[in-house]
């Protein structure tokens, strides 16, 4: 990982970086450590573990939730006021969920503070344009009157603007734009009016910017506790099964062909999750290692992490993987994984009955080359041989 410290012996008893980091860490609450970096308490160099994480979502996200599956976040502080984001995992006091799982092996990027996809406290509003939601700053005096002021991050890309004022926060108030540096209110470019206000209690505990467990899979956030709402969908493309009824659809983002006929019909999956088939209990394949979960690395813009469209994101990224995962799974377990390495399938038949199987379900046959070849090397075939046959 670029940038990440590799100072600890990888390679030791301890464990790797975080075995050993954890034997150097100083246990401590979220609270305590956030008083002392405020404070410019840190001591540098000392690495300090947060003992009460939780990873957390705001309530203005209301397709994804947290599961609370907790370890411990170990970081380690740059100088008295700066922990570096670069850090590890460890094993929660009396946690069960992660008992079979290397959490020494885990690497992690981790903000002390939350931004808008971890739980903020605060008083918010939502607007009756756009329907974005901004958070209240306080109060400023603009020609000797005194406005709310409010956090318009979410409108930056769109409308060019970092703040909001009103005269009151009661739904049907007229917001503006704000331009903090020359302290005057727009009168043109945006504007807008209260439609709903709501006050959220409790801070969350810092935000996982990246996680990376000890089989390779990597997201920009806490995939092990976040789940997604996932919709049964119904699917209308003749000649193709499998996939009617399985909860795979994402709300105003679905394929053609398929469509979501219930609001109401949906499960709470893992990135990682099963074929899901409507259980409540859903499974995080990435646990153990099985079902060929290793090395998905799931990117996203870095100005996601500032706004709230971020979980829009991660839902394209939900509706893609499941549709890939499920055929891979059915088609390359049958008729390849079994047939390939046991009887070396001839290229021709791999060529004429799996690849147009795979083809017809709109796998793009970049995706399906990359995802077999990384299958078979994993069943430790020859790559020479991989590619004479397969590609």
């Amino acid at each position: 990982m670029d940038g990440f410290n590799t100072t600890l012996n990888q390679g030791g008893n301890g464990g790797g970086g975080g075995g050993a980091a954890a034997k150097l860490a100083v246990s401590i609450t979220y609270a305590a450590l956030k008083a002392l970096r405020d404070g410019g308490n840190l001591v540098p160099g000392t690495w300090y573990r947060i003992t009460d994480y939780h990873t957390t979502v705001s309530p203005l996200i209301t397709d994804v939730r947290s599961a609370d599956h907790q370890f411990d976040v170990i970081v380690r502080a740059d100088d008295a006021s700066h922990l570096n984001e670069n850090g590890y995992a460890a094993h929660h006091e009396g946690d069960e969920y992660f008992a079979a799982c290397k959490l020494e092996a885990w690497e992690l990027q981790y903000r002390l503070d939350n931004d808008n996809w971890s739980r903020v406290a605060g008083t918010f509003i939502e607007d009756d344009g756009d329907g974005y939601h901004m958070r209240k700053l306080g109060t400023v005096e603009v020609d000797g009157e005194t406005y709310i002021l409010w956090d318009a991050s979410e409108y930056t890309e769109d409308y060019e603007i970092t703040r909001a004022v009103s005269e009151d926060d009661e739904v049907g108030t007229e917001l503006k734009g704000y331009d903090p540096e020359t302290g005057e209110i727009l009168d043109e470019g945006w504007s807008s009016s209260i439609a709903s206000k709501f006050d959220v209690e409790g801070d969350g505990q810092g935000t996982i910017l990246m996680l990376k467990d000890e089989y390779g899979n990597q997201c920009p956030y806490d995939f092990k506790s976040i789940q997604f709402k996932r919709w049964a969908v119904t699917d209308s493309q003749q000649g193709r099964e499998g996939l009617d009824g399985k909860y795979m659809g994402v709300l105003n983002n679905v394929p053609t062909n398929i469509s979501i006929e219930d609001e109401d019909d949906f499960i709470w999956a893992y990135t990682f999750s099963s074929d899901a088939t409507g259980s409540e209990d859903q499974v995080d394949y990435s646990l153990d290692g099985t079902h060929w979960v290793y090395g998905n690395v799931l990117a996203m813009a870095p100005r996601c992490h500032e706004r709230f469209e971020r979980h829009c994101f991660l839902w394209r990224i939900q509706l893609r993987q499941p549709f890939w995962r499920q055929l891979l799974q059915k088609y390359i377990r049958e008729q390849l994984q079994a047939k390939f390495v046991r009887e070396r399938l001839p290229s021709q038949l791999v060529r004429e009955q799996l690849l147009p199987k795979l083809i017809r379900e709109q796998l793009s046959v970049q995706l399906i080359r990359e995802r077999l070849l990384q299958q078979l090397i994993r069943e430790q075939l020859p790559k020479q041989l991989i590619r004479e046959r397969l590609l």
